[in-house]
C-alpha cells in the first residue's frame, strides 16, 4: 500500500538525516538503524511515528487511521465488516411470478454477505480518489518540506473532484 510504504521511507529517510547517496560501501549499513526501527511497523504504528515526528498533523492522521481501519483493513484483510458498518440501503423485494407483490426494505450491508460485494464496491468507488489525492499531497509536502533542494518546490497537489 502507498501509504504504509511512503510513511515508512520518509521515517527511514528522516531518521538518517536524509543522507546522500555518495559512500555505497557503507549505505546498507547507514540504513541499518532506521530499517530496525521503521521497517516492520504495522500501518497504525508507522501513523503515530509520523504524528510524532510532526511528518503529519492530527487531522491528517485521524483521516489516515480511519481509512487504514475501514479501508485498508476492510480489503487486506476481506472483513467487510469494517467497510460496511453501519451502511444500509433500500432495496426493492419481490417475487417473479407476481409483479405487483413488492416490499421496500431498508437491509443492514454488514449483515448480508451477498450483498457485500455491491457494497464494498460503492464504497471503494466513493473514498478510492479521496485517499489517493491525500496520499498523494502528503508525498508532495514531505518533498517539499524535507528535500525541496532535489525536487521542484512548485510541485502542484491534487485537488480533490468537485
Amino acid at each position: 500500500m502507498l501509504l504504509e510504504r511512503y510513511c515508512k521511507l520518509i521515517l527511514i529517510y528522516k531518521y538518517t538525516a536524509f543522507k546522500s547517496i555518495q559512500d555505497l560501501k557503507n549505505l546498507a549499513e547507514d540504513f541499518k538503524p532506521a530499517n530496525k526501527k521503521y521497517g516492520k511497523m504495522a500501518l497504525g504504528e508507522t501513523l503515530q511515528e509520523c504524528l510524532k515526528e510532526r511528518i503529519i498533523d492530527n487531522p491528517t492522521y485521524d483521516f489516515f487511521l480511519d481509512i487504514k481501519n475501514r479501508f485498508r483493513d476492510g480489503f487486506g484483510h476481506a472483513n467487510a465488516s469494517k467497510i460496511l458498518k453501519g451502511q444500509t440501503g433500500r432495496f426493492i423485494l419481490g417475487k417473479f411470478n407476481d409483479l405487483l407483490a413488492r416490499e421496500v426494505q431498508t437491509l443492514t450491508f454488514q449483515n448480508i454477505p451477498p450483498l457485500h460485494g455491491v457494497a464494498v464496491q460503492q464504497f471503494a468507488s466513493e473514498n478510492g480518489w479521496g485517499y489517493f489525492v491525500s496520499v498523494e499531497n502528503l508525498v508532495k509536502r514531505t518533498l517539499r518540506h524535507y528535500i525541496n533542494d532535489l525536487f521542484d518546490v512548485n510541485i502542484k497537489m491534487v485537488s480533490p473532484l468537485p
